[in-house]
């Protein structure tokens, strides 16, 4: 594909319309459009508000008007649209485009009057993705578009290779491992010429979804590339996970997605407190399990009968030693080799072959518990031996027959009566196969990575017995602990806890034993605290007396008090919490929790979960929830279930002379996976960026376009598909002297940038946006189709910058959420998904028309967006400029008009006097 070429300019507001000139004539506008056709002024209204970053600028309006007739082009329209929550009229005059109209002469057309323009099918050329499917009565578009130019004029709007994600079926993969075999799978693998790669792939991984909910989606495109100078920090929560990332990479918290790097100690982010998998009982390995004995009929000797000789065959193949055999039988132990090899018995020399379970069970786990916990493995010249120690009868009496039912082996009681040794070579090898380290001590034991893949119960069962052998369960404070020398099993036993829905934390601790050390000795301790016994107690069976008759009594307790949390708690929005209760007409004390609503809404204290689920029901319980069913769905998003809520305790930067690896899945129904345990975004609302592209959103599709959100990167491809069908030329000139970072379009936090793009190539000036902000456009979808489609250019590679060099920008934007965009997701990508055509395509979609109003005409704006509006127009000099154009109209003088012919019969145009 050949090179596109995209201008970007540092613009100032002194001379912005001499900067917009120059950057359009950089990017091409003189070969881009027909001199002869009508040029169409689509400008961007995303809220007749005027949001910093969410609307074309007014003198990106002016300043488009006026480079267009300097190159010859006189006959001008602007082309207005609407939205179901969006005002065109407000909008225009709210964002000061009313007097650049009337200043330059300037007609307005508006696509949603049947005075102005119809709308009339069109059958592409070109095959379409998604259109014909979600409009299958036919695509139409408004007659007045065909055969005329257009100009867009549009706004701006990864972590370590051993970070560890979980699989939908409960693998923990370092995602190293996952996006190198995604690499090594993929038919083709796109270089970005700075020694990073990417590539499309499939796999199920573990993520938040809009409502808050933790479960599997479909990851589409792996990337790894090299640190190359970037700040990379190293993050540690208070309950021990570590996430090791860029400083620009978001994790979710209260306020949204926010960038690793600025957030400090003590900043709430959101982790997964259970994992959810429907996990299957597994395969054990069968290397070193016993055949399955063949029938053999003893033949018998000169000095043996075959009575005798059967007796041997039988005893050796039910698992018995030779020498075993021989010394209950009163021969030689030669004896009894000869006569199995008489009867052509095979030997199996020395090592005894174990009698292994088909599949892991309960049973199985258990005893594995057990032995990780106070056991190990040593590995002698002629056996393994195990050796496994606990002081209660009950324990041992467990293991012991345990280990005879599973695997047909005697673990063998030591004179002191709390240890007991178990003799094999096959078990010590089947211990390997499993995954464990041979010879086992304390510092390099692990939880087998097969128990990760099993059923709740199997899990249940290998932490009840680890508890019960290693555990803790203190006597007077609500808590079950266990210490252990091995980094690698406590972050796996924190993952077991998450698979139970409970919320565990680690953190290093020193110890010193009197009398066996002379210096304390680092350990890793594992606990579980609070609440979170009473989920403990309803999975967990222990089998230490005194152990479950704590863990019962603290239970008891817990259920029939406030279950208060010095760090388990909820951390709603004081703000959002208290706009919803006054909306709806409650007094603190008619939500039955006076108390708890006074500590959330003056900020004393969050609530824990359970009474932050109890406020929220109070709410939704309310005549008139529905009214702000989005903030409801937000707040309750943060008190789900299958979140809890971490904050950081450290972070530290990685030296730079450290090489990091970098490494970035997405997952577009989610945004976001779980690694190591905390919620992260994937870098890529709907699209992730706005520009050029979705700028024909509004154009070309009338008031049922809110049809294809769940499409929409795929709409946008189909739609850019038409507009090279339809218009004689096209162009773009994007605004980002005022960029949004954030939910978008209207509730975006306004960054001031000073930056102008213009191209002919829409596809291309959006990646270049897009990279500037800190995506890679590549991994954007509706980039990658149009780009795979030959509609432009969106590899950076391929794109020639002229003007400024901004190929090492990287502004670290976020997408994040608001409430409506949160119910969007639920609706149009969630589980609702399937419901759409009842709630969009019939009289229902009014109520959300309605909630999306009140949302955000009266809400947001003026309990949040005026004020930052405000602070933009009064403290910013883009601010100035835009109240300098309200107070006086546009920059430049009236044009002296010019007489345009009409047009000749037949033809669309329409003739103006500009």
């Amino acid at each position: 594909m050949a090179k596109s070429k995209v201008a970007v300019l540092r613009a100032q507001p002194e001379t912005i319309l001499a900067d917009v000139a120059r950057v359009c004539e950089l990017g091409g506008l003189g070969a881009a459009l027909d001199r002869g056709a009508t040029t169409i002024l689509k400008d961007n209204i995303s809220w007749h508000y005027p949001f910093p970053g969410a609307n074309t600028t007014p003198w990106q309006l002016e300043g488009a008007a006026l480079a267009l007739r300097d190159q010859g082009y006189r006959d001008l329209v602007c082309v207005q649209n609407k939205t179901v929550v969006t005002n065109a009229f407000r909008g225009e005059d709210l964002n000061h485009y009313v007097p650049i109209f009337k200043g330059h002469d300037i007609p307005v057309k508006y696509n949603f009057r049947e005075e102005d323009m119809r709308w009339i099918e069109y059958r592409p050329k070109a095959r379409m993705h998604v259109l014909p499917k979600i409009f299958p009565e036919g695509i139409r578009i408004p007659d007045y578009f065909e055969g005329k130019n257009i100009v867009h004029l549009p706004t701006m709007k990864c972590v370590a290779g051993d970070t560890e994600l979980m699989l939908e079926d409960g693998t923990t993969i370092a995602i190293r491992d996952l996006v190198t075999r995604q690499l090594a799978a993929a038919p083709c693998v796109a270089l970005d010429g700075e020694g990073g790669s990417h590539a499309p792939g499939h796999a199920r991984v573990l993520a938040m979804a809009p409502d808050g909910s933790v479960t599997a989606f479909d990851a589409t495109h792996f990337a790894r590339s090299s640190r190359r100078g970037r700040r990379v920090v190293r993050a540690r929560t208070r309950t021990g996970r570590t996430l090791t990332a860029t400083v620009d990479h978001p994790v979710w918290t209260p306020d949204g997605w926010r960038p690793l790097g600025d957030l400090g100690p003590g900043a709430r982010v959101a982790m997964a407190r259970r994992l959810a998998v429907r996990g299957r009982s597994q395969p054990l390995p069968r290397t070193n399990a016993a055949p399955t004995p063949v029938s053999v009929v003893a033949r018998g000797g000169r000095r043996y009968d075959a009575a005798f000789s059967q007796r041997v065959v039988d005893a050796y193949q039910g698992g018995a030693a030779a020498t075993a055999i021989a010394s209950d039988l009163g021969v030689r132990a030669q004896t009894v080799q000869l006569i199995l090899h008489r009867n052509d018995v095979h030997v199996r020399g020395n090592l005894a072959q174990l009698r292994i379970p088909a599949e892991t069970s309960p049973d199985f786990w258990r005893w594995l518990g057990y032995l990780t916990a106070e056991g190990c493995v040593e590995r002698c010249a002629s056996s393994d031996k195990i050796w496994w120690v606990n002081a209660e009868p009950a324990i041992r009496e467990d293991f012991s027959a345990l280990t005879h039912d599973l695997f047909g082996l005697e673990a063998r009681p030591h004179p002191n009566g709390k240890h007991q040794y178990i003799y094999s070579r096959s078990l010590g090898r089947f211990l390997e196969d499993l995954g464990m380290a041979v010879p086992s001590v304390a510092g390099n034991k692990s939880v087998p990575e097969a128990l990760f893949r099993c059923p709740d119960d199997e899990v249940a069962a290998y932490l009840s017995a680890y508890l019960d052998g290693d555990g803790c369960v203190s006597a007077r404070q609500a808590e079950v602990s266990a210490t252990t020398k091995s980094a690698r099993l406590a972050q796996g036993l924190l993952v077991l806890f998450g698979r139970l829905g409970v919320a565990a934390s680690c953190r290093p601790v020193r110890s010193l034993v009197v009398g066996r050390w002379t210096e304390k000795r680092s350990y890793h301790l594992v606990s579980v605290g609070g609440s979170a016994l009473l989920r403990l107690a309803e999975v967990l069976q222990l089998r230490h007396p005194e152990k479950a008759r704590r863990l019962a009594a603290h239970a008891a307790r817990l259920a029939g008090s406030r279950q208060p949390s010095n760090w388990d708690t909820v951390p709603l929005s004081p703000e959002a919490f208290r706009a919803v209760r006054r909306g709806l007409g409650l007094t603190q004390a008619a939500t039955g929790l006076a108390s708890s609503v006074n500590n959330l809404e003056n900020g004393y204290t969050h609530p824990t979960p359970r009474i932050a689920r109890a406020l929220l029901g109070a709410l939704e319980a309310a005549p008139g929830s529905s009214r702000f069913r989005a903030d409801l769905l937000a707040l309750r998003a943060a008190a789900h279930a299958d979140l809890a809520w971490d904050s950081i305790e450290s972070l530290e930067e990685v030296p730079e002379d450290v090489a990091v690896d970098l490494y970035d899945v997405t997952v577009p129904g989610a945004d976001c996976f779980i690694a190591n345990g905390l919620v992260v975004h994937n870098c890529h609302i709907y699209t992730t960026t706005t520009g050029a592209m979705k700028n024909a959103f509004g154009g070309l599709l009338n008031t049922r376009r809110h049809y294809t959100h769940s499409w929409i990167h795929r709409t946008l491809v189909d739609l850019l598909a038409i507009q090279k069908e339809i218009h004689s030329g096209l162009f773009a000139l994007m605004d980002g002297t005022t960029a949004g970072n954030g939910p978008g379009p209207r509730t975006m936090i306004p960054v001031v940038k000073n930056y102008l793009l213009a191209a002919q190539d829409q596809v291309a000036i959006d990646a270049v946006a897009a990279k500037m902000m800190g995506f890679d456009p590549m991994s954007l979808e509706y980039l990658r189709v149009a780009h795979d489609d030959g509609l432009g250019v969106a590899d950076p590679r391929d794109i020639e910058l002229v003007g400024e060099d901004v190929s090492g920008e990287s502004w670290g934007f976020e997408v994040g959420d608001n409430g409506a965009s949160r119910v969007g997701d639920l609706l149009w990508f969630g589980p609702l998904k399937g419901l759409q055509k009842l709630f969009f395509h019939t009289p229902l979609v009014h109520a959300f028309v309605l909630g999306s109003e009140v949302y955000h005409d009266y809400y947001r704006w003026p309990l949040r967006d005026r004020r930052t509006f405000e602070a933009w127009q009064s403290d910013t000099p883009w601010g100035r400029l835009f109240a300098r154009y309200g107070h006086q109209g546009p920059l430049a003088p009236r044009a002296p008009s010019v007489s345009i012919p009409a047009p000749a019969p037949g033809s669309s145009g329409t003739p103006v006097t500009s």
